[in-house]
C-alpha cells in the first residue's frame, strides 16, 4: 500500500477570536490559492490515488477537497476522526488494513504532529525522529510489511515550494 501524507493548508491561525473551536478554522483565502497550485502540481506529477481520507476539521476538508477538484478525479472525500489532532496512530492503522484490500493508494489529509509523528513511527520504529511537514507539503511512503506497526520506505518527500513549481502556469 501506499500512504501519501499531505498536511492541511495554511489556515486561520489558532489565536482568532472568531473560532474558538479548532475545528472551524477554515483555509485562509492564500492558503486555499497555494493549495490549489499545490494540487495542480501534484496532478502535473501523474499523482495516483484510490482514496482520499481526511480530519473532518475544516481546514484539512477544504485542502483535501481542493485536492481531489484539481486533480479531476472522481473520488469523494472521505473523514476519519483518526486523522484529528491527538489521534491514535494505531487506530488510524486499523482502518487503513481493513480498506487495505480495496485500496492500493491513500491520500491522508492531516494536522501536525500527527503526521510527523505517525510517518516517524512506520519509517523509524519511534515518534520522535525530526520529520517536518510544512502546510501543502506531502511525504509518499510505501508499506513494505504490516506488523503491529508496520514497516514502510520513504519514496519522497516534498515541500510546499516543490510541488508549487511542479504546476503549470
Amino acid at each position: 500500500m501506499k500512504l501519501y501524507f499531505l498536511r492541511h493548508g495554511m489556515a486561520a491561525e489558532k489565536s482568532d477570536s472568531d473560532y474558538p473551536d479548532d475545528s472551524k478554522r477554515p483555509l485562509t483565502p492564500g492558503g486555499k490559492r497555494e493549495m490549489r497550485t499545490i494540487a495542480r502540481g501534484m496532478h502535473h506529477m501523474k499523482f495516483r490515488i484510490d482514496r482520499i481520507l481526511s480530519s473532518p476539521y475544516l481546514r484539512a476538508r477544504q485542502t483535501a477537497e481542493i485536492v481531489s477538484q484539481e486533480m479531476k478525479t472522481p473520488l469523494k472525500v472521505e473523514f476519519s476522526d483518526h486523522l484529528i489532532p491527538g489521534a491514535s496512530f494505531r487506530e488510524l492503522l486499523k482502518e487503513l488494513r481493513v480498506s487495505g484490500k480495496e485500496f492500493s493508494r491513500v491520500l491522508l489529509v492531516g494536522h501536525e504532529p500527527f503526521l510527523r509523528q505517525s510517518l516517524s513511527l512506520i519509517l523509524s520504529g519511534t515518534a520522535n525522529a525530526f520529520l517536518p511537514m510544512k502546510k501543502g507539503g506531502v511525504c509518499k511512503v510505501s508499506i513494505d510489511r504490516w506488523d503491529e506497526i508496520p514497516c514502510a520506505t520513504m519514496k519522497w518527500f516534498l515541500t510546499p515550494k516543490q510541488l508549487m513549481a511542479l504546476a503549470p502556469h
